[in-house]
């Protein structure tokens, strides 16, 4: 349960702090060597990626006081608190947790910066942001609707929209609780026939869709059950059943 909050919590925290790149490779320049800044964001990702913990003094020995710091948040689902360090020269930022607001902190994430999202729109209509009287206006009322709670993450209230019917489920947000909100996540299923603009939907065969979206696939986090297009932190999901879309999910996830 602990790891679903804390992906949760990641995947909120990025789509919402407009970070948009998973990219996990540092590359060279021309000649074979790396610039001083660019050789010490290379030995964090290399100790992060290989799975080995990094605390923030491996982070300030190698790259100083970060540009700016964001996101002093206490999340409650997990007991930590978060931070956002950006490096802006270096074009990187650290989601950092710790126990408690001032003690040490630890790197959960990276995020290399610059790579857009492909966060995909449903029958010319349907995507992110999209104001609740228009969803009204097409959808009508859900079947069902969730609790008004607010998520910690964002300090904003989220109501679930569920039109079992039709196949779509949407979480909604808004400032405050009881305001009119906005679409900030999107999953369509089974019976839904709504396509995305490049005219993918339920029932498409997993080689259009790597076809259609060849150049915008994030291959680290695509594997045999779903393919990620954009990124995982602002992107569109598909997944397969026997080599067919059977879930499309819209938005920021962390699976």
């Amino acid at each position: 349960m602990r790891t679903f909050f804390l992906l949760v919590a990641l995947g909120l925290f990025c789509f919402f702090s407009c970070v948009k790149d998973k990219k996990r490779n540092v590359e060279s320049d021309s000649i074979g060597v790396l610039p001083v800044n660019e050789q010490a964001k290379k030995e964090i990702l290399d100790k992060w990626f290989a799975g080995v913990s990094v605390d923030e003094q491996f982070v300030l020995d190698r790259l100083g006081e970060p540009d700016s710091i964001e996101f002093d948040t206490y999340w409650p689902a997990l007991g930590t608190h978060f931070q956002k360090w950006t490096y802006i020269k270096e074009g990187i930022s650290f989601l950092m947790e710790s126990a408690g607001k001032d003690a040490p902190k630890y790197v959960v994430d990276v995020f290399p910066k610059d790579v857009p999202t492909v966060e995909e729109i449903l029958d010319n209509w349907l995507g992110i942001g999209v104001e609740e009287q228009l969803v009204l206006d097409r959808l009508g009322r859900p079947d069902s609707l969730g609790a008004d709670a607010q998520w910690g993450a964002l300090g904003t209230y989220v109501q679930k929209w569920e039109y079992t019917k039709d196949g779509i489920f949407l979480e909604m947000e808004s400032d405050e609780d009881g305001l009119p909100k906005h679409v900030l996540l999107i999953t369509i299923k089974p019976p839904c026939e709504m396509k995305t603009q490049q005219a993918v939907g339920i029932g498409t065969s997993r080689a259009i869709v790597e076809e259609t979206y060849s150049s915008l696939i994030d291959r680290d986090n695509t594997n045999d059950r779903c393919i990620v297009v954009g990124s995982i932190y602002g992107g569109t999901i598909f997944y397969f059943d026997n080599g067919v879309v059977n879930k499309i999910f819209i938005g920021a996830a962390a699976e």
